[in-house]
């Protein structure tokens, strides 16, 4: 005698909520980040997801976010189905809407001899968005970097920059000078 019984449950559940990013490019790519994070369940990178706080970062640390970006870009989750481009899913008002989606599975397998019993659960999150918040989110802010050489910093003020460099590259010139000067005299 042999009994197989199966049940399966599938779940769909809207979650999330609103919030506030900073208008400022760097914040923008953080709160990218946390989205793309947040699908995947990846945990360790709060300082690079942690948009409210992106003055804080060092200038290292700024590198490190335009190079997770580049790595989660939105071909890689949306290839993948994390990310899906579905308007009709998200809440008027919003470019956004996150699912949480469970899979309850128990089987129970029997036969004259034995008893098997299991249980799992898998949950999975996606993010439904329009284009307009990849291009938000993503892309203006990363094209920004792109286009300034990738230096978060830097680009601030292109006059700061101008100054830094010349200032930089005079105190090389003094330095090279002086150099050739105390060769000269030796």
């Amino acid at each position: 005698m042999a009994l197989v019984l199966n049940y399966q449950s599938l779940g769909i559940q809207r979650t999330g909520n609103s919030c506030q990013v900073p208008e400022n490019k760097l914040a923008k790519l953080m709160y990218y980040l946390d989205c793309a994070f947040s699908t995947l369940d990846i945990r360790c990178y709060s300082d690079y997801t942690d948009y409210y706080n992106y003055r804080n970062l060092t200038r290292i640390q700024e590198q490190y976010v335009l190079s997770l970006a580049r790595t989660y870009n939105p071909t890689f989750m949306l290839n993948n189905q994390f990310f899906i481009i579905r308007p009709n899913l998200v809440d008027y008002g919003f470019d956004n809407q996150f699912y949480q989606i469970t899979d309850k599975r128990i089987g129970i397998r029997a036969n004259s001899q034995v008893f098997i019993g299991g249980k799992s659960v898998t949950a999975i999150k996606v993010m439904a968005c329009k284009d307009i918040w990849l291009q938000k989110f993503y892309y203006d802010p990363l094209s920004y970097y792109d286009n300034n050489n990738g230096s978060p910093s830097c680009c601030i003020n292109k006059k700061v920059c101008f100054c830094m460099c010349y200032c930089i590259f005079s105190i090389i010139i003094i330095f090279l000078l002086y150099h050739v000067y105390e060769a000269y005299i030796s």
